[in-house]
This record gives structure tokens, sequence and C-alpha cells, in this order.
């Protein structure tokens, strides 16, 4: 039998051990989309708990039904996760432990007058408190910050179903050599979180006066 012939057989047989179906696995927050997307057999979103940001979205209809996982961590394996946009034809959903806490981010000021301020969808959030504070005002206390004297902007505003929420405007400006900064906490969230965030060192960021009712 000649080298080449054996080379012949061995690509063969890698070719039958690699035709098979990858089987993978994403991890994250089973949402609904708040807006149509250009997947259009797709119904539910995937939202990495680290960032906030939609991943992948999730093909439920076939056997496995996401709507009972909504708002849950899970796993989800199957051929072809994440590949494009759908998770095609997901084979199993298991409930997990997340990785870290749903994190909130970009909070931008609107050029109205008065100006409002807006931030971004929260995963799975029902509802929000806005705060504002004067700066400079935050101090570490060793194992918290500090937030000082804070005035509540919003209690309770309702969690939109649109990629950002529409928050309330403020009506007052600071004086003269001064500054405001604002914050938001959601509720609702599945890891239970209600605070308005860390410093980079994990102290959780509290207002010591001032703040939205619970």
């Amino acid at each position: 039998m000649s080298p080449h012939f054996h080379r012949i057989a061995l690509l063969q047989t890698l070719l039958f051990a690699t035709s098979g179906v990858p089987s993978a696995a994403y991890r994250g927050y089973v949402e609904l989309p708040w807006t149509p997307t250009v997947c259009l057999q797709e119904s539910h979103f995937l939202t990495d708990p680290c960032t906030g940001e939609p991943q992948w979205l999730l093909d439920d209809r076939g056997a496995i039904n996401m709507d009972p996982y909504l708002c849950k961590y899970v796993t989800v394996d199957g051929p072809d996760v994440g590949i494009e946009c759908q998770v095609i034809a997901p084979l199993s959903v298991l409930v997990s432990q997340p990785t870290c806490p749903i994190t909130f981010t970009g909070l931008w000021i609107s050029a109205e007058t008065p100006p409002r301020v807006n931030w971004n969808h929260v995963t799975c959030a029902v509802s929000h408190d806005v705060i504002r504070g004067d700066l400079p005002g935050p101090t570490s206390g060793g194992s918290v910050v500090d937030l000082g004297r804070v005035s509540c902007l919003a209690n309770d505003v309702p969690q939109a179903t649109w990629w950002y929420v529409t928050g309330p405007t403020d009506p007052e400006f600071p004086p003269l050599g001064s500054a405001y900064f604002y914050l938001v906490r959601a509720f609702g969230l599945p890891d239970g979180d209600t605070t308005y965030g860390h410093s980079s060192n994990g102290e959780e960021e509290i207002p010591f006066s001032g703040d939205c009712p619970l």
C-alpha cells in the first residue's frame, strides 16, 4: 500500500469524525425582546449578566418553551448555539447560578429644558429610583461609599419596553462652581440587588439622607 493511499484513508477518517453537529452552551438571563429583530423567528434574548447587554436570541418554537425561564439565569445547550443571531434548536435549558449580578450602565442627561435623566433598560427590572447629589460629595467610609445628602428625583419609575427608560426632568440647576451627580437603582432583578451600585473595590454606594423610599 502506497504512502499516498494511507494519507487519503486518514483524511477520510478525520472527515467522518468531525462531520457531526457540534453542541455548545451559552449562559445568560432569559428576557423577552423590547424591539423587533432581524431574526424574525426568535422570541427571547439571552442577556450577559456582567454587562446587561443582549447577546443572542432564543428560538422557542421547538420543543423547549422559554417562557417559564423568563428573568432566570440559565445554561442553554444545543447545536450551533450563538451562530449568527439565534440559538438553533436548543436541546436543554438548566437554571444556573449567575457569575455576577446584573450591572447598571448608561445614564445620560438629554438636552431639554429642563434637562431629563434617561438610562439604559436594565435586564428584568420592574421599576427604578433616581437620586441626585452634589459634587464633590461621595466619600469612602471604609466598607461603604457615603453619597452624602441626596434628593429623590423620582420614585418607582416603571420599567420600559424599549432599550432605554425615559426618566424624570430636573428643574433645578447646581450653584455656580458646583455640579450634580445622578444615580439609578433597579427593583425586581433576579439576584435581588437593590443598590445604587458599588465602587471599583466593591464598596456599596449608600446615601446619608434623602434617599427614595424602598
